[in-house]
């Protein structure tokens, strides 16, 4: 989501999908709510929508195919799995395979105008 509200201000059209039925991941769904007040994090989902972005909830993109999918219809696609389980998140797109930070660091291209951020918090 930070991702999403940097890329919106900086003037890209953003849309962001979710595949839970909110936004939040870990933060949302993995601590509990005496620890961490959820009325703070539905601020920051509201004001998000509020500048501009594009959010669609319990979309998941499961397979390289739906990704590819994805890649034809935006400029850029930015990929943000979440913590829900424990280790390395590994990719596999196109030719290239390793971790997911290898992967994101070594795709340091420019931008296009039109960009998509993936959550996947289940």
């Amino acid at each position: 989501m930070s991702a999403a509200c940097q890329l919106r201000r900086r003037g890209y059209r953003v849309t962001l999908f979710e595949a839970a039925e909110q936004l939040g991941g870990v933060m949302r769904h993995g601590i509990p709510s005496y620890q961490f007040d959820r009325a703070v994090q539905d601020g920051e989902v509201n004001r998000s929508a509020a500048i501009g972005i594009d959010i669609r909830l319990n979309v998941e993109a499961r397979d390289k195919a739906a990704l590819e999918d994805l890649k034809s219809q935006y400029d850029a696609v930015y990929l943000a799995m979440g913590r829900r389980r424990g280790g390395l998140s590994r990719v596999g797109v196109g030719s290239s395979q390793g971790h997911l930070w290898d992967s994101l660091r070594q795709a340091g291209a420019g931008l296009g105008q039109q960009t998509c951020c993936m959550e996947r918090s289940k």
